[in-house]
């Protein structure tokens, strides 16, 4: 294993960063098709995943009954540096959590030991506080076999069906493999988590209170302070930044749904983009930059009604009346 010389950059640390990024060196001696078997059969899982495989964890859950369950529920870096998103983030885990948990198809009974499980610290939950949680861990052991699986897929069905491209890298009783990830999956899980409990019923995450958001929680259970990582953004970062990107698609996309509205994907996903679909794509997009290069302040009248401005204005109104409005805009 190699460590890449850190770089020269003035950004605050993450709590969870080290001396720099790490190359895990390795000998491939097979390639087979994924089978969640993979995950069976063990006493014991802890996995660094996000927030989008949170079905599947439960059904983990429900199908190999771990005697111990730890999971910590990163993100993507897809929120803005704002100390507000983390928080966000944070109870919307809160919600998807408990829905999976209370949706999940299984007997009562053995929905009730999942919650039972939770009461008792054998099945944890965790939600990031630092925004360095890009990594898919996963840590199995067992009496006779110590496993590590990581790669690109998230813990979901997804993720695993083969529908899209991943890759997942196994190591079986590898101790560097097992040390090196092992502290990596730790690092995050002792400083830049807060604890998550399922709730039989769960709240909408725009209504969970604040004083419940897992950070928040935290802080004032245990009367000390909690340090969230939101990193500086530069300029040319926040050009190239996805929440600067979705502001630009949003935009861009308008225009385009009235062409869209009728079309719809095949049973593949696959959509054909014909030449009237790009002729009304044009016409449209023209139409709207027209309307956004007219003037903020206008009087015009389509035969019926005086528009002022977008307000339309009564032509029973009294002709003074009318130049009173004009003269005030």
């Amino acid at each position: 294993m190699q460590q890449q010389h850190r770089l020269g950059f003035d950004d605050p640390d993450s709590l969870t960063r080290d001396a720099g990024l790490s190359v895990v060196k390795a000998i491939s001696s097979d390639v087979e098709p994924f089978d969640v078997n993979l995950f069976s059969g063990f006493t014991s899982m802890k996995a660094l995943t996000y927030t989008a495989s949170i079905r599947m964890i439960v059904s983990l859950l429900r199908d190999f009954s771990y005697d111990d369950f730890e999971c910590v529920f990163g993100h993507q870096g897809i929120l803005s540096s704002d100390v507000s998103d983390v928080l966000a983030f944070q109870t919307v885990v809160d919600e998807e959590l408990s829905k999976a948990f209370v949706g999940v198809e299984t007997t009562d009974e053995r929905r009730q030991a999942l919650f039972d499980g939770v009461a008792a610290s054998t099945v944890r939950f965790f939600v990031v506080k630092d925004k360095i949680a890009h990594a898919k861990i996963y840590l199995l052991e067992r009496e006779d076999l110590r496993r590590v699986i990581v790669g690109s897929a998230n813990l979901s069905e997804t993720a695993f069906s083969g529908r899209q491209a991943e890759t997942l890298i196994v190591f079986d009783n590898d101790d560097i493999a097992w040390k090196h990830y092992s502290t990596q999956y730790e690092a995050v899980r002792n400083v830049a988590t807060s604890r998550l409990t399922p709730r039989n019923k769960p709240i909408p995450a725009e209504h969970i209170p604040v004083e419940e958001i897992p950070v928040l929680k935290e802080v004032d259970e245990g009367q000390r302070d909690v340090r969230i990582y939101v990193p500086v953004e530069s300029s040319e970062e926040a050009e190239v930044s996805l929440p600067k990107v979705l502001q630009t698609v949003v935009k861009v996309a308008a225009p385009l749904r009235r062409a869209m509205s009728e079309v719809r994907p095949d049973r593949n996903g696959h959509i054909s983009i014909t030449p009237r679909i790009v002729k009304e794509s044009i016409t449209i997009s023209r139409s709207r930059r027209s309307e956004d290069d007219r003037p903020d302040v206008y009087l015009s009248f389509n035969g019926q009604n005086f528009d002022l401005s977008g307000e339309l204005l009564n032509l029973q109104a009294d002709p003074g009346d009318i130049r009173g409005d004009v003269a005030r805009w």
